[in-house]
C-alpha cells in the first residue's frame, strides 16, 4: 500500500530506468524487483512463515496506524534529503 503526499505523482506516472529498460515505478516495485531476485510471492509468504513466533506477532499485532506514522516520518526524511 503506497503512502504518499497528495501532490506526489502516482506510482504509475513515475518512469524509471532499470537495467537499461524503462518502466513505471509501480511495475518495477511489484514485478521486476521480485523477478530479479528470483523470488515469487509464494516464496515471500514461505519466508514470512519461517519467522519466529515473536517476530511474526510483532508484524501482525502492531496497529496499522503505527506503521503509517513510521512511514510518514521516514518519507519526511527522504523528502528533506532528496533534491527535486
Amino acid at each position: 500500500m503506497p503512502l504518499r503526499r497528495t501532490e506526489d505523482f502516482s506510482e504509475n506516472d513515475i518512469r524509471v530506468k532499470w537495467l537499461g529498460k524503462s518502466y513505471n515505478f509501480h511495475r518495477l516495485w511489484d514485478i521486476n524487483l521480485i523477478d530479479s531476485c528470483v523470488m515469487y510471492y509464494g516464496k515471500l509468504t514461505y519466508d514470512l512463515e519461517q519467522l519466529s513466533f515473536r517476530a511474526r506477532n510483532q508484524i501482525f499485532v502492531e496497529p496499522i496506524k503505527v506503521w503509517i506514522a513510521e512511514t510518514q516520518v521516514l518519507a519526511m526524511i527522504i523528502y528533506k534529503n532528496t533534491p527535486p
